[in-house]
């Protein structure tokens, strides 16, 4: 009997620690084609997304014409982005990460909040540069 209690007592343990690490874990969030203030040049579109990410420690660097590579590292985890704009839209996709356990299309949730917090702060940027 007390071997039976112990078993089922290890087994819900097991359920419920295999429960809260997948919990933790979210599919990929991509932003696209969020919309970019109408009369700005790719040069406002540029500043305001490298000064957007800034804020918040990413470091966002010119690739090519209207395509931006951003990077956050926070202590020992590693994101980077590829953001690519026009004049109406722009697309924040994932690339890859360190120490966030991405596998099939799914990855730590504070990635998610990351991306998330720097799409509304280069929405508010876009949207002061527009005034």
């Amino acid at each position: 009997m007390q071997n039976h209690l112990y078993s089922q007592a290890l087994g819900l343990c097991l359920l419920f620690c295999c429960a809260a690490t997948h919990a933790a874990y979210e599919e990929i969030l991509n932003i696209q084609a969020a919309p970019v203030p109408a009369g700005l040049t790719d040069a406002q579109i540029e500043q305001g997304v490298i000064q957007a990410g800034a804020q918040r420690g990413w470091v966002i660097a010119p690739v090519a014409a209207g395509h931006l590579l951003g990077t956050l590292n926070i202590r020992t985890h590693t994101v980077r982005v590829d953001i690519r704009y026009s004049s109406t839209s722009y697309s924040i996709t994932y690339k890859d990460s360190d120490n966030l356990k991405f596998r099939n299309g799914r990855i730590h949730g504070a990635y998610n909040k990351w991306v998330r917090k720097l799409n509304g702060d280069i929405q508010q940027a876009l949207k002061i540069i527009s005034l």
